[in-house]
């Protein structure tokens, strides 16, 4: 008993004397700053969100991009071939952030489409069975304002800098190119 009490009184003093410290601070929250995200309301936006389950797994993004540099604008067509994952996939759903959409033809018979401030919505005739390799090939035209940037003389650039990059940011993928950027654990990287 003598044993205990000579372990259990020396760790219950330094605990009193930390809290007696700490009682004479102004800060009296103790909190986990990854639970934050969790416990936020559901209409926050530091609410914790889920990525989207994929439905399909991308095989080729083959892109041709031609830029406008005067007018800060791009002409684009991307081809997509992909194969559904776990089920039949009736709809691609894509990231297509400020896209003016031109066209959208398949190897799938396409029963429509449509366009929203930030996605694309390809609807088919039939579901695409899941050993089914597909493909959509979209024309669309863009004048990005996040994600994908110009540098020109007009905009104060030396002359002979010319040039147009990407910001790979998570929060501004779909700027500038129709993708689906569904990763997993165990998805591939290339």
């Amino acid at each position: 008993m003598n044993k205990i009490l000579r372990l259990v009184l020396p760790v219950g003093m330094i605990c009193l004397l930390a809290t007696a410290a700490h009682a004479g601070t102004d800060d009296l929250s103790l909190e986990c700053d990854k639970s934050a995200d969790f416990l936020a309301p559901v209409d926050s936006p530091d609410h914790f969100k889920y990525a989207p389950d994929r439905e399909v797994q991308v095989l080729h993004l083959a892109l041709d991009v031609t830029p406008d540099f005067h007018k800060r604008t791009i002409e684009g067509m991307a081809t997509l071939e992909f194969k559904p994952l776990m089920k039949p996939v009736r709809t691609l759903k894509l990231d297509a952030v400020e896209l003016n959409v031109r066209s959208v033809t398949a190897t799938e018979k396409i029963q429509g489409y449509e366009t929203s401030d930030d996605k694309l919505i390809i609807t088919f005739a039939e579901p695409i069975p899941v050993d089914r390799t597909a493909s959509v090939t979209i024309a669309y035209q863009a004048e990005p304002t996040l994600g994908l940037y110009f540098r020109t003389p007009e905009m104060g650039y030396k002359t002979g800098d010319t040039h147009l990059f990407s910001q790979g940011k998570r929060l501004r993928r779909g700027t500038g190119i129709p993708v689906s950027i569904r990763r997993t654990r165990n998805s591939p990287r290339k």
